[in-house]
């Protein structure tokens, strides 16, 4: 068996016998691989949702400002 692509996220069985679907360290536990498989799936569609289309470095750096511009200080602003 070879290995999968890298983020399709991983399903697997714990010692304890409950299932975990698991994707860029989110979890979900399930009592059976199917239910874990489906809670991975959902995952992944949100994780497709989130994603921006197609955003610019001068666009992701006006939004972290405005995100970040309440907890600096006028001159800090002014320098950045």
């Amino acid at each position: 068996m070879g290995r999968r692509e890298s983020g399709t996220g991983s399903v697997y069985q714990r010692k304890d016998g409950s299932w975990v679907g698991q994707y860029n360290g989110v979890y979900r536990y399930a009592k059976t691989e199917k239910e874990a498989k489906r809670k991975l799936r959902q995952l992944l569609q949100q994780a497709d949702e989130i994603k921006p289309s197609n955003i610019t470095v001068g666009t992701a750096l006006d939004e972290y400002l405005q995100s970040v511009k309440q907890n600096l200080k006028p001159r800090t602003i002014t320098r950045y």
